[in-house]
């Protein structure tokens, strides 16, 4: 199967990240981790911060809309749900 280009990737992420910012609870944050687009739950909001690092905050999902060789990928997802993660992209 053929790469897609890089247009393609970046139109299939910025889909996919469009998404997860109109479902992302309120107060939640898009921020930039290991290089790649996460999505947290502030100190604002969770004081604890992540459980291995408390000086973070907590990951809701984390490693998000990576693009590795000419594959779009949703990888290393933590997801600390309120919802169905299996129903998220499909409502």
């Amino acid at each position: 199967m053929a790469a897609n280009s890089p247009e393609d990737r970046r139109k299939v992420v910025e889909t996919l990240c469009k998404t997860i910012l109109e479902k992302l609870p309120a107060g939640f944050e898009e921020t930039m981790a290991y290089g790649m687009i996460s999505y947290v739950v502030p100190k604002t909001i969770y004081p604890s911060g992540y459980h291995l690092n408390p000086k973070e905050p907590l990951p809701y999902i984390k490693r998000c809309c990576t693009t590795v060789s000419g594959e779009n990928k949703l990888e290393d997802t933590h997801l600390y749900p309120p919802w169905n993660p299996s129903t998220f992209f499909c409502q």
